[in-house]
């Protein structure tokens, strides 16, 4: 529990670093080399500016300087990358070399998932290169996490199967291209059976919200939703109980 803790505590430090990412995605020398900075008034942000979490809570949500509002995207991430972080690691609980190794290409993995669900909800545009980095991710997922190939390969078929018949079907208008890849890399991920759950909790999942989106007047019919974010929330579910879950099912036949 504590090594969980402290693992949550930096993915919280990781969280602020992804924001930095995603907002100069593409301009690593940028990242390298710029000093944070407000992004209204430019002026430079000092080490009591930049405390994830409480920096946001301690400044009300302004720039200490201009005053300007800052994005809820900083505070969203940072604990989002926390709890993923947190519920990884407890989930797995590794104690030798190749289980740490594991631990850790899954909760990159899961920050992958996240950068990517940032970009869907900004831009509903995703950069190809982070489904490559995904997919080469979720490749060591498999290989430290001893995954023998047939659960593999039936976890690709069963994740990305019916999502490549929806986005061919529908000429894309339903989902794109960047979802079946994320299928792709999460088959890999999970295997077999936890992936079909991963599947059919995705579609649970955004069935719902999409239905609390319209009742809230926030969306309508022939509005699109993020689909990511929904992706990466089963996914969570899936990696938890996704096993368990299936072999319930499956158990009742």
């Amino acid at each position: 529990m504590i090594n969980a803790i402290v693992v949550g505590i930096l993915g919280v430090l990781v969280g602020s670093f992804l924001n930095v990412v995603n907002l100069r995605f593409g301009q690593w020398k940028s990242i390298a080399t710029t000093r944070s900075h407000c992004v209204h008034c430019k002026y430079e942000l000092g080490f009591w500016d930049l405390v994830p979490i409480f920096s946001f809570l301690f400044l009300g949500g302004k720039c200490k300087y201009c005053k300007a509002y800052i994005s809820w995207q900083y505070i969203t991430v940072e604990l989002t990358a926390g709890a993923l972080a947190l519920l990884i690691w407890y989930k797995l609980l590794p104690s030798s070399a190749l289980e740490y190794a594991h631990a850790a290409f899954v909760i990159i993995f899961a920050y992958i998932m996240l950068l990517i669900s940032i970009e869907d909800v900004k831009e509903m545009a995703v950069d190809d290169r982070l489904f490559i980095i995904g997919f080469i991710v979720a490749v060591l997922v498999a290989i430290t996490g001893k995954l023998d190939v047939l659960a593999v390969a039936l976890g690709i078929v069963f994740a990305a199967l019916p999502l490549l018949v929806l986005v061919a079907g529908s000429k894309e208008r339903w989902m794109g291209w960047g979802d079946v890849f994320i299928a792709v890399s999460i088959g890999i991920v999970l295997g077999f059976p936890a992936s079909l759950v991963w599947l059919l909790g995705s579609f649970w999942i955004g069935a719902i919200i999409g239905l609390m989106l319209i009742s809230a007047k926030i969306k309508t019919r022939k509005d699109p939703v993020p689909f990511v974010p929904i992706l990466l929330i089963s996914f969570i579910a899936a990696f938890y109980w996704g096993e368990s879950i299936a072999n319930w099912y499956l158990g009742r036949f």
